[in-house]
């Protein structure tokens, strides 16, 4: 362990003598023609919504504004349905601040239509400007991935050791499966509560077929695992546990009164998971770092080693593909349709999500 410090030592060393990554170079090329940008990404509700801006020649780009369009002809179909017009409205959005631990308001920038689909219902999405052109694309909503959570024991007071049943998808064998968990510890007759999204660790040798990390434990593992459709029923075991830094402590657990464990399982179209993808490669977290998982004796030191290992091979693999960045493309699947035929950028797709929760009462689980 000791070199394995001299080494964490010296990275900060390192990475201060790379000024040769860094230069101004005077672009002399002609500039970029303006292309649509189209984001649409609804599951089956009363209301679908299509948000559409424009590019911006990097040299002039704005990071304080968003070139929004608000002047397109907007039109959605369903099967042979007749067409939908979406109307364009600006709206209060609330989310969430996490800087400043408060919810806030911006103003959003929409299309929307009423439109009815379902599962294995095909919409098409038309969009037409004046001066970008036109963007189109046609997506198959998934149908639900039904499944249920069964939890086999709690190990060490930390690791939550369970299954999932998934039921067999009667959708496009294309389609792929996100999910994600988090466990929650109610106290103080349910009005307090501690909540952690958990990392998802498991050998089931489908999270292979699609790009989920594998650790030097053998398990794959992540805050989303993405996992290939099946048309059969399946059983797939699974670890559910925090970060070592926020497990729940001891004086967390004497005031807990029960715990919940909850399951979102999303599917999407091929077309959604190439996109996410292939923007999670431009962004450089393609192989985002998650934490080994040995087993449940193991001792500290051993994580550690096998947590510093996969920080410097993530390391290592960035230096590797410096430089490379261009060579990236964000997948889309809108076609093109203007003057200069050029892409438009962005992607539509569909989706359908599947909620699960367990409750839990503390003993004899984790006292």
């Amino acid at each position: 362990m000791k070199q394995l410090r001299y080494i964490v030592w010296l990275l900060p060393l390192l990475m201060q003598g790379c000024d040769f990554f860094y230069s101004t170079v005077e672009y002399k090329g002609r500039e970029a023609e303006p292309r649509l940008c189209v984001f649409a990404r609804n599951q089956p509700s009363d209301r679908f919504y299509v948000e559409l801006s424009h590019s911006v020649f990097f040299l002039d780009a704005d990071t304080l504004s968003i070139p929004w369009v608000n002047d397109a002809d907007v039109t959605l179909q369903v099967n042979s349905m007749p067409e939908v017009t979406a109307e364009y409205f600006p709206e209060p959005v609330r989310y969430f601040d996490s800087i400043r631990n408060t919810y806030r308001h911006i103003l959003g920038h929409r299309y929307s239509a009423p439109i009815v689909y379902g599962g294995n219902d095909t919409v098409r999405l038309h969009v037409e400007h004046p001066m970008y052109g036109t963007a189109e694309a046609l997506q198959v909503c998934p149908m639900m991935q039904q499944f249920t959570i069964t939890l086999d024991s709690v190990v060490n007071q930390r690791e939550f050791w369970a299954h999932l049943h998934l039921d067999a998808y009667m959708g496009a064998s294309t389609d792929v499966l996100s999910m994600f968990f988090d466990v929650t510890g109610w106290y103080d007759n349910q009005y307090g509560y501690v909540d952690y999204l958990v990392q998802t660790y498991s050998k089931e040798k489908a999270f292979g077929e699609l790009h989920n990390q594998l650790t030097y434990s053998g398990y794959y593992a992540g805050f989303y695992m993405y996992l290939p459709v099946a048309d059969t029923d399946r059983d797939i075991p699974v670890v559910l546990a925090p970060r070592y830094s926020t497990r729940f402590n001891d004086s967390i657990l004497q005031n807990i009164e029960r715990l919940t464990i909850s399951g979102t399982i999303r599917v999407h179209t091929q077309d959604y998971y190439q996109h996410l993808m292939s923007l999670a490669r431009v962004r450089g977290n393609g192989n985002e770092y998650v934490e080994d998982f040995v087993a449940p004796n193991d001792s500290t030191e051993r994580r550690q080693y096998y947590d510093m290992v996969g920080i410097l091979d993530r390391i290592a693999e960035e230096f590797t593909v410096l430089g490379n960045a261009e060579s990236y493309q964000v997948y889309g699947n809108l076609s093109a349709g203007n003057k200069h035929d050029l892409q438009p950028f962005g992607c539509f797709s569909l989706y359908q999500e599947t909620y699960q929760q367990i409750w839990l009462p503390m003993a004899p689980y984790v006292r």
